[in-house]
Order: structure tokens, then C-alpha cells, then sequence
């Protein structure tokens, strides 16, 4: 993974850290704004999430969804099987090597905040990855960092101190989709946060593939 984890930067490896930090920046209301316009969970959906973090987005999901977390940072992992380890199941891993048996009918496969930690051919896998897991008609949802021209300073200074190393264009991040994804929907959003900051959220499914 391409990322900063020494340092300052590093602090945020810890799972206390990094939760306050991100809700000192407003990531409760964007969470919240993502589940009810993207994710639109349904009871008994089944959500594979790669790059879960300590899987904060539990809060803001029906209690009867399925969902199975995928991350390589064990205190997250300790930390979200600590807090929903009884709804919930998770594999500290890099997503590679994740249990064939874990990658398979999904309704939904995630990965949020997680492809600006990963250089080319990792973010490529990725993609793979969740079209392998996702059955006929299940959707593969990314939220990351966005470079525009002409973004708020504010914003493009803060996705430069971020950890991940490989912050991309809309274009680049929409043609990394598709490398494994035939329909790649996209908006650029600038108001998740209480900063300035621009975010890419991508809705990929394959062609004549339709939700049951």
C-alpha cells in the first residue's frame, strides 16, 4: 500500500485517533448522507467492506444487514470486532489474501477512502476483486479523495498531507473502474465536510446485469 504511516500522519493508524479525527471533520453527516443516497440498504443485504477501518459505517446501517470488513490494520480490526463483533464479522488481511469464501454474492462490495492508498495494479485488483464478489446485479460503491482544477486550496492541501499517496483525477479514478466494471456512474462532490475537500464517489455494475 502507498501511504504515510510514521510521523504525524501515523497517529492516525490508531482507531481512537482516527474516528475523532474524522468526526471533527463532519464525517458522521457525510457517512450519513452516503448510506441513505448510495448505499440504500435493505434488510438481509449482504456488504463486503475492503479498507473497513475500525467499521464505523456499522452505526449508520440496519441492524439486519450481513456485513463482512476486510482490513490490513489489526488495531482497526481489534476495534471494530470490539464494538460489533456481535453483527458483524471481519478478517484482518490484505485484501489478497482475504478467504476465497469471503468474496462471493455480495449485494454491495465498498471501498471507502481506501484507493488513494493503493498504487496502479493494486487498485486495479481491487476492482477485480469486487466484481468476483458481487452477485448478478450487485453494485461496487468507491468514496476517495478527487483532484479537480481550480479545487479550494484548502481542499487540495489536505488531500496532499493525506496518507494515501495516489490521489487521482475523476478521470483517472473512473478508468480505473473500469478495467473490471462496464458501467461506471460518478459525482464529484464538494460538501461532505465541514472543510473544503473534494470527494469521488463511483457506482459501477456490469452491462445486463439487473438487481433481483
Amino acid at each position: 500500500m502507498a501511504q504515510v504511516t510514521t510521523g504525524i500522519r501515523g497517529i492516525l493508524s490508531r482507531s481512537k485517533v482516527y474516528e475523532c479525527f474524522r468526526d471533527i471533520l463532519g464525517g458522521q453527516r457525510a457517512t450519513r448522507l452516503f448510506v441513505s443516497e448510495f448505499i440504500r440498504p435493505v434488510p438481509g443485504m449482504r456488504i463486503l467492506d475492503i479498507g473497513c477501518g475500525p467499521a464505523g459505517l456499522l452505526d449508520f446501517l440496519p441492524r439486519d444487514v450481513q456485513y463482512h470488513g476486510v482490513d490490513i490494520n489489526e488495531k482497526y480490526v481489534t476495534s471494530g470486532r470490539q464494538k460489533y463483533g456481535h453483527r458483524a464479522t471481519f478478517q484482518c488481511c490484505a485484501m489478497e489474501d482475504a478467504a476465497a469464501e469471503a468474496f462471493r454474492d455480495y449485494d454491495l462490495v465498498l471501498g471507502m477512502g481506501f484507493l488513494h492508498h493503493l498504487d496502479q495494479k493494486p487498485a486495479e485488483r481491487f476492482f477485480a476483486l469486487a466484481a468476483q464478489a458481487l452477485r448478478p446485479g450487485g453494485r461496487c460503491l468507491t468514496v476517495d479523495s478527487c483532484l479537480v482544477p481550480g479545487q479550494h486550496p484548502v481542499a487540495r492541501l489536505l488531500i496532499a498531507m493525506d496518507r494515501g499517496r495516489n490521489p487521482r483525477t475523476a478521470g483517472d479514478s473512473v478508468a480505473l473502474a473500469r478495467t473490471a466494471f462496464a458501467e461506471v456512474a460518478h459525482t464529484v462532490r464538494h460538501d461532505l465536510l465541514r472543510l473544503p475537500y473534494t470527494h469521488i464517489i463511483m457506482e459501477c455494475q456490469q452491462h445486463g446485469r439487473q438487481e433481483r
